[in-house]
């Protein structure tokens, strides 16, 4: 019996979250049961080799402009009808949309959503609607796939899923890999690459600063805190629109070298293996992938509270979380930095977290939804 083919449509592969998250799917999906490949209809490719790599054969459309959006849905039904797919898996708003509609009725669909569709008001972000609009009316042979709980009603509100379609798939994470990179350095080691003196306590922030006024906070607090204990140092991972005016208010504030900015490098194990805590400020009301690889690297990590009012409820869980007021926020770096106790309960909620986001569990999870999917749809037909 010849494989099910499982094609991966996606709006590009770009080192962000998405396109890290199917590579570290690809690199244990089951070769013996599917046969996976990759469909970029635009834009950057820096995870193509590290795809090829993987012996996953790749398609890219090269699509660009508001042309190219609206040409996506037919350049891809011809290449599933002549890849012979009979499973197409959406990632993101464009490769999700287009996977819905381009879909001849014999092949199964299941789509990855995690954000609501764009709101964008140029021209390209309207024809984005419009094919989600269109989208909504092929929902019905659609198995949407959220990362929590808390999102099953953004599948059934924000892309019309039937709430008996959507199935829970943690963010995955390869947690014996991220072990072995941090397993390569000391950590004594990694706090002297870092610039870390005896006695510093080290807070790795992660932030794609979606929010001046949010990381102004952060160093606020952080000056406060400071005044107590000077020996406090945060290490913020991301970067994105107010990287710079974050970087103006760390020297207006006169925080020196408390203050280091990484940039994107979340794969390296210095990092994590140098961090005393590390604190997820990125917006959503989930954890970050960066956040995860913090985890998986048995870092404490805890979740920075935006304002958004009961959303660790809506996951059903409780996270570990530190305020975003500045005087808060000083006051929880105060009590993690001197407070190890703490901390162990925070790791112990860690342990939990790592063993549902192992990408060893969730391939496996998915593995069993396609062939779940595609058996449903081969009975109906």
């Amino acid at each position: 019996m010849t494989r099910p083919r499982v094609l991966y449509i996606m709006g590009s592969l770009a080192a962000n979250d998405l396109g890290e998250e199917v590579v570290t799917i690809l690199g244990r999906l089951s070769r013996s049961s599917f046969e996976p490949s990759v469909v970029t209809l635009g834009g950057r490719e820096e995870l193509r080799e590290r795809v090829r790599e993987l012996k996953v054969r790749t398609h890219s459309l090269g699509l660009v402009g508001p042309f190219g959006t609206l040409r996506a849905v037919g350049k891809t039904r011809d290449l599933i009808k002549s890849t012979g797919a009979q499973l197409v898996h959406g990632i993101g708003s464009w490769g999700g949309a287009v996977a819905q509609l381009a879909a001849p009725k014999d092949v199964a669909v299941v789509r990855t959503v995690s954000r609501p569709p764009t709101h964008e008001k140029d021209f390209r972000g309207r024809l984005l609607r419009h094919l989600e609009n269109k989208a909504r009316g092929r929902v019905v042979g659609t198995r949407f796939v959220v990362p929590n709980e808390g999102s099953i009603g953004l599948a059934v509100r924000a892309y019309g899923s039937p709430e008996g379609h959507v199935t829970v798939l943690p963010t995955s994470v390869d947690v014996d890999a991220v072990r072995d990179r941090v397993a390569r350095v000391t950590r004594e080691g990694a706090r002297r690459l870092m610039g870390m003196g005896e006695g510093d306590v080290a807070f790795a922030l992660i932030s794609n600063f979606e929010s001046g006024a949010g990381m102004d906070r952060i160093l606020s607090g952080l000056a406060v805190a400071r005044a107590e204990n000077p020996n406090l140092r945060i290490f913020i991972v991301g970067s994105g629109r107010y990287e710079g005016s974050t970087r103006w208010k760390a020297e207006e504030l006169q925080l020196g070298d408390s203050v280091v900015f990484l940039g994107q490098g979340t794969e390296a194990g210095p990092i994590w293996a140098a961090a005393d805590v590390a604190i997820d400020a990125s917006p959503w009301a989930s954890w970050s992938r960066a956040a995860l690889l913090a985890i998986a690297a048995e870092v404490p990590t805890v979740k920075m509270q935006q304002g958004v009012g009961g959303w660790s409820e809506e996951l059903e869980e409780s996270l570990p979380m530190v305020s975003g007021h500045p005087e808060r926020f000083a006051s929880d770096l105060l009590r993690l930095a001197s407070d190890p106790e703490s901390r162990v309960e925070i790791l112990k909620h860690g342990a939990r977290v790592t063993e549902q986001i192992d990408v060893r569990n969730v391939a496996e999870r998915l593995e069993t939804l396609y062939g779940e999917v595609i058996d449903l749809l081969q009975g109906r037909s």
